[in-house]
């Protein structure tokens, strides 16, 4: 019995080893297990060249697991006829997933490189399974593969463009050139700017790189604006892909000559031209100014000579020195970074003085006209319809001041511009501060009034009449002082105090300086025109048909001497004019000029106080309207019965010496009657 149990049991094992010979294992951890049970399954490549950046694409691998979890795959790869490449990738085993995946990134530039060399190949792909076993030993499954051709990666897009092609003023002069932001290219390289002088899309040459996607402009000192610039952009990608458009092109233009400044009138003053001419205007470029070129010009053949060059845009004035009576032109050429320059007007300069003239004396008034008394340049400006009176020059030339008709006057500039008229009453004359920028009169209604030329305020009252007083003859002696003569108006009979009196400019503070008592049988002596000297210790005036007298006063106003003015014992008594201050100071104030009429002759004489202090000569017959042009000349106005001329002489002249007339009958102003004209003083 035990023999037949020990028999089944040999039996038994017999048989199970038997068949565990023929068993199929698909365990890989077990070596015996047969590896087609656990090889993956269904391997695919997919090309994903687009989802790929900065010059890598990929090819996305997808397989399915059979059998048992393993501890992972191994994925060897073949490109073309190349040898196998050995364990590209390794991924673990996740058992959650049916499908697993995984990625093979490729240098799309080494792949352009090997599709441009050789035929098209393909990407060969094989997966299997391992196990590592308890005793480090590695299973592993069958292969699995696939085959695929991967694609050329696309073009870099040609929908690049340049938007604007600008100068920057900031130095150095930069040419910005700027181009559409929104490009986006994961595979990006660079972009590259081309430039030609023409558009010659075929010949173009680089002009720069880019290297940053983000960066869309280029700043470059690398052209000129003397020539067309024309612009393409392209683009690069890291496989050295490049794509550039023919319609991508920018084209700038030629800068031409800037505009032209304009050179204003040239004044004379001070021994120098002053010169002033428009700033720049560079609107063909950002502002692309280099400097201003003074130029003075012969004529007519156009030859130059450079005066000065001027660095900064806002530097528009200029004195240039030159000799009095000097006459010539100027030009300021404006140049350009580039070599361009434009060439303004040519302006004529001249160091004559000019005159003021009148072609008329009335109480109307005329016209009037400004000339310089150049050879040649003489500058004519007729200022109409103004109803000009004995028009003359005031603050040391720089202005003109005229008498007008219904008004108190006007102010122009020595050019003719800037007029400025000042209303009030007319005046019968009038008589300026030391600086000429304040006026004082006495209008038709006598009383007294005051201006102030720096402003454009009418008229300020002084002093009114409050019983028939007549206020005449007023001037300015100090700042804040007047002197004029007062009088009761005879032709209503007043009798009363009368003489010659200072007081404030606001008519307060009044003091006598000469006065005559009256009676109520006799009326009072009416002094005309005092006139005080620039050193204070003089004053000439008129006793009304009597005489010229001098009244000789200290420091502190009291009457030294008065005495009369005679000529060779003869009694002269000036005449008083209406606009016309016939009594006149040299500026140096020991002299002084003034007008008689006798036997219906005007005649001129002078009162020099360093030669004879009682005593008058006759410096022109027939002449009238004198006035001093310097310590040693004057000038006067002569009529013949034919013509009227303004003359000048030296007062050290005898009577019978000719008189100068003030315009040379070559000149323009002189081919008409010249009743009037005034010379401007030398500046």
């Amino acid at each position: 019995m035990v023999k037949k149990m020990i028999r089944f049991i040999i039996y038994i094992l017999l048989f199970i080893i038997a068949c565990e010979d023929d068993r199929q294992w698909d365990n890989p951890y077990d070596p015996k297990s047969n590896r087609d049970f656990w090889t993956p399954q269904n391997l695919s490549a997919t090309n994903d060249l687009k989802d790929g950046q900065n010059g890598k694409g990929q090819i996305k691998l997808t397989w399915n697991r059979k059998g048992r979890p393993s501890s992972g795959f191994i994925i060897d790869r073949k490109i073309g006829d190349k040898d196998w490449e050995k364990s590209i990738l390794t991924i673990k085993e996740n058992p959650e997933l049916d499908e697993l995946k995984s990625t093979d990134n490729i240098d799309l530039k080494v792949l352009l490189d090997l599709l441009k060399s050789s035929v098209p190949f393909e990407y060969k792909y094989r997966i299997y399974a391992y196990a590592v076993m308890e005793n480090g030993e590695i299973n592993v499954s069958n292969y699995s593969s696939t085959t695929i051709i991967p694609k050329i990666p696309d073009m870099p897009s040609a929908d690049l463009k340049i938007k604007s092609v600008e100068y920057v003023n900031r130095p150095p002069k930069t040419m910005s050139i700027k181009w559409n932001d929104d490009y986006k290219n994961k595979h990006f390289k660079s972009y590259h700017i081309f430039h030609s002088f023409s558009n010659d899309f075929e010949n173009k040459i680089l002009l720069n790189t880019v290297n940053d996607i983000d960066i869309t402009f280029l700043e470059t000192t690398n052209f000129t604006v003397l020539k067309e610039n024309w612009f393409w952009i392209g683009v690069e990608d890291l496989m050295g892909q490049k794509t550039i458009s023919k319609n991508s092109v920018f084209y700038l233009t030629v800068d031409g000559p800037p505009e032209s400044v304009l050179l204003d009138s040239i004044t004379f003053e001070n021994d120098r031209f002053k010169l002033k001419w428009s700033e720049a205007n560079m609107n063909s470029i950002n502002d692309d100014f280099e400097s201003y070129t003074i130029e003075e010009v012969t004529l007519p053949d156009l030859s130059t000579t450079l005066i000065e060059t001027i660095d900064l845009k806002d530097d528009i004035e200029r004195s240039i020195f030159t000799n009095n009576d000097n006459e010539t032109y100027f030009r300021v050429k404006l140049n350009d970074e580039w070599g361009n320059s434009s060439l303004s007007n040519i302006q004529p300069a001249s160091s004559f003085q000019k005159i003021i003239t009148l072609d008329f004396i009335r109480d109307l008034g005329d016209d009037l006209s400004i000339y310089n008394l150049g050879s040649t340049l003489y500058f004519s400006k007729k200022i109409t319809n103004i109803n000009a009176k004995f028009p003359i020059w005031i603050q040391n030339g720089k202005k003109i001041f005229s008498l007008i008709e219904g008004g108190a006057g006007i102010v122009i500039n020595e050019d003719g511009s800037g007029l400025k008229q000042f209303f009030g009453h007319e005046p019968q004359d009038i008589s300026f501060n030391s600086d000429q920028t304040k006026g004082i009169y006495t209008g038709e209604d006598h009383n007294l009034y005051y201006i102030d030329l720096n402003t454009s305020d009418g008229e300020i009252t002084i002093n009114t009449q409050d019983n028939n007083e007549w206020f005449s003859d007023p001037e300015i002696i100090s700042a804040d002082e007047i002197l004029y003569s007062q009088i009761k108006n005879p032709n209503l009979n007043n009798l009363g105090p009368q003489g010659i009196f200072t007081s404030g400019l606001d008519g307060n503070n009044v003091d006598t300086l000469l006065l005559e008592p009256s009676s109520k049988n006799i009326k009072g002596v009416r002094y005309t025109m005092p006139r005080m000297s620039p050193l204070k210790d003089k004053i000439l005036y008129v006793k009304e048909n009597d005489s010229l007298y001098l009244l000789e006063i200290d420091q502190n106003r009291n009457i030294i001497s008065n005495n009369i003015i005679k000529n060779e014992d003869e009694v002269i008594v000036p005449e008083e004019s209406k606009y016309f201050r016939n009594l006149r100071w040299s500026p140096d104030g020991t002299k002084a000029i003034f007008w008689a009429k006798k036997k219906s002759v005007y005649n001129l004489y002078i009162y020099d106080s360093n030669i004879n202090s009682s005593e008058a000569r006759l410096l022109q017959a027939g002449a009238r309207y004198g006035d001093w042009i310097e310590n040693d000349k004057v000038l006067f106005h002569m009529d013949d019965g034919v013509e009227e001329f303004m003359f000048t002489k030296n007062i050290s002249d005898e009577p019978a010496t000719s008189a100068t007339k003030l315009i040379n009958d070559d000149h323009p102003a002189a081919k008409a009657k010249v009743p009037w004209a005034q010379l401007q003083p030398r500046q």
